[in-house]
């Protein structure tokens, strides 16, 4: 049966709606045979979900969808799990995001003052001695990562380097946060004046970084030249390493990272941010 509203169709005793998917069906309902001509949602007395000619949606369970009208949702082009943002979410495989992934909260100083980044170290350990350390000759294909605790929100203008006894060439010192994406990098400084086994000249990043703690972060340096020395922790029970097979100049090669979660001795730069 029809009613008088084109396209529309009515079947007594049944609480669904049977649906046609395109204009010119024919639907055969007892004996009879009733072509659509035209379809349309009738405001108020029913909802109705029309697919693109030929597509099909398949729904195995009750669920309720809701959003913001004139939305679009995009899936992937395989079939996968989605995420959701509740909860725990497992992924499998390497992930990439457009967006750095940060701490979110934090906490400020107490008493309503202000933190400073000019005691953090990497390690945990200050240089007390222009001897502390072991010396490393760089190689301009690697980066040298050690970890840095962060104990509470803190700007971070950049990072003041203990060198070593030969400073030439070009540096560039950088942040990431402990998922390894890079929150901030200062541009090539050339370092060939710095003082040897000591602090130098600091290093500022591009834009200063507003760093959320307490958090794990780590500190990160790449020179262009192959001479180049820095001063780098002996020991520790910290995060300490390097990433190779990188190029000075391609910053997207060194855009995130896997942070080291051990210690290996003569690797991680002795640093403090400011």
């Amino acid at each position: 049966m029809s009613n008088d509203r084109t396209g529309t169709l009515w079947v007594p005793g049944f609480a669904g709606m049977i649906g046609v998917r395109e204009d010119g069906a024919v639907v055969n309902l007892g004996g009879t045979e009733l072509t659509v001509s035209a379809l349309s949602n009738v405001a108020g007395e029913y909802d109705q979900f029309v697919p693109t000619s030929g597509k099909v949606l398949t729904v195995t369970n009750t669920l309720t969808l809701s959003g913001t009208d004139g939305t679009t949702m995009t899936f992937p082009s395989a079939t996968s799990t989605l995420a959701r943002s509740s909860g725990t979410n497992t992924f499998t495989g390497a992930q990439t995001f457009s967006t750095a992934i940060v701490p979110t909260g934090g906490v400020g100083a107490a008493g309503g003052f202000t933190s400073s980044p000019r005691n953090v170290h990497t390690g945990g350990i200050p240089v007390m001695l222009s001897t502390d350390g072991t010396e490393l000759t760089i190689t301009n294909t690697e980066l040298y990562v050690a970890e840095v605790f962060i104990p509470a929100n803190v700007t971070v203008t950049g990072v003041a380097q203990f060198w070593g006894a030969t400073t030439d060439g070009n540096a560039k010192v950088m942040l990431f946060n402990s998922a390894g994406a890079r929150v901030a990098i200062s541009a090539s400084t050339d370092i060939s004046g710095f003082t040897g086994d000591s602090y130098g000249t600091r290093i500022a990043f591009t834009a200063t970084y507003a760093a959320v703690g307490p958090a794990t972060y780590y500190v990160g340096i790449i020179c262009d030249t192959g001479t180049n020395t820095i001063n780098t922790h002996t020991l520790g029970n910290f995060g300490a390493g390097k990433i190779t097979g990188l190029v000075y100049a391609t910053e997207a090669g060194y855009a995130s990272i896997t942070v080291p979660t051990t210690f290996t001795t003569g690797l991680g730069p002795i640093a403090t941010l400011y």
